[in-house]
């Protein structure tokens, strides 16, 4: 090993460097117009071609500057040239649409262009994404709204200024583009509670409410390799339903398949509403969730009423039936079953446009 180590002396210094210099052209060509970049290329253009293949050491005052033609391009896009100190977890905004641009300029990097092959199709999946307009309320919305602003909304005002009840409705979004809202949301309000604890020692009581939870708490798992959207949604409320207590944040979940619901958040519920269910499978479910002593009470779930429910768990002592009381038509959920007979013969005539349904379906 000693006999060899004079033939390695001779190995270029600062290899990276001039990779870098000469990947700069080809990767800030899409702003070549801008104040300051031409600068900037005329700067790597002199220090690239006074040197031969072999040559890489570069003296301290060309290396200032190119620093300082940097400094000059970037202060001329208005932005400063430190560094920001964040971290993949935090809200920090962006815009999304800008995202396919980074990467392909990163994919003209020396660094990059070996595996831009097996990069192409990832950057034709983002594309679609971001242009995808089921998308676009949620990755890029029109106006900017600040995240002290989106917690307002959500959470409420610091005062309950503007009430104390907030309704997000996701009923027309597509299934992939709803697990993932849901689970945005999910997390940065447990995220925003654990954070108002943890600087400010209060606690705010807040309930995530989810209507047809088997939706975004299913007890199925993908199985695949990379987690699903819906797998990642499941994962944030099980987290949820382990450790929101401790920060104020509670959760109640509606379904009326209970057996599709994750085991990890039904095994943290310690109330059961329960209303008439038939199905062997949900009944099974909830037998083994109870005291083996109420087995005889829930032989009455088939047989329940409309509006009827038995409330059994840390909400009541013993457990109870209860009436669940009649709302009227105006504060009901469009949630009635469809007149079949009635429209198809007539009796009930059925009023609508399909110019207005289009236009409500792509706008």
């Amino acid at each position: 090993m000693r006999n060899d180590m004079p033939r390695f002396m001779p190995f270029p210094k600062y290899t990276d460097f001039t990779r870098i210099l000469r990947a700069m052209p080809e990767v800030f060509s899409p702003w070549d117009s801008e104040e300051g970049i031409a600068d900037v290329l005329d700067q790597v253009e002199v220090m690239i071609s006074s040197r031969s293949s072999r040559d890489h050491t570069y003296e301290a005052p060309e290396v200032d500057r190119l620093l300082v033609a940097l400094r000059a391009a970037l202060n001329a896009t208005g932005k400063t040239d430190s560094a920001p100190v964040f971290t993949e977890d935090m809200p920090v905004h962006f815009d999304p649409r800008s995202v396919p641009d980074h990467l392909e300029a990163l994919l003209r990097t020396a660094d990059f262009q070996r595996d831009a092959g097996y990069a192409s199709s990832f950057l034709l999946r983002v594309k679609g994404l971001v242009g995808d307009l089921r998308h676009k309320p949620i990755i890029a919305p029109a106006g900017k709204e600040t995240l002290e602003d989106w917690l307002r909304r959500l959470l409420g005002d610091e005062t309950c200024a503007n009430g104390e009840i907030t309704v997000v409705d996701l009923s027309l979004l597509a299934t992939e583009v709803m697990h993932t809202a849901v689970a945005v949301i999910g997390r940065l309000t447990m995220e925003a509670l654990q954070h108002l604890r943890e600087s400010t020692g209060t606690i705010l009581p807040t309930v995530l409410v989810l209507e047809e939870a088997h939706n975004f708490v299913s007890a199925a798992s993908s199985g695949a390799e990379i987690p699903t959207t819906a797998d990642l949604c499941r994962e944030t409320f099980n987290r949820i339903a382990r450790e929101g207590r401790k920060f104020g944040l509670g959760l109640v979940l509606s379904s009326q398949r209970p057996s599709a619901l994750s085991q990890t958040v039904l095994s943290q519920c310690n109330s059961f509403l329960l209303h008439r269910l038939v199905n062997d499978r949900d009944q099974e479910l909830v037998a083994r969730l109870v005291p083996d002593s109420l087995g005889d009470l829930l032989h009455e779930l088939p047989s329940l009423a409309p509006r009827q429910a038995i409330l059994m768990g840390w909400a009541a002592e013993i457990p109870t039936l209860v009436e669940i009381r009649n709302l009227e038509s105006a504060q009901r959920p469009q949630s009635d079953d469809p007149r079949f007979w009635d429209t198809w013969t007539g009796t009930e005539p059925v009023s609508f446009t399909w110019e207005k349904v289009v236009e409500h379906w792509t706008t």
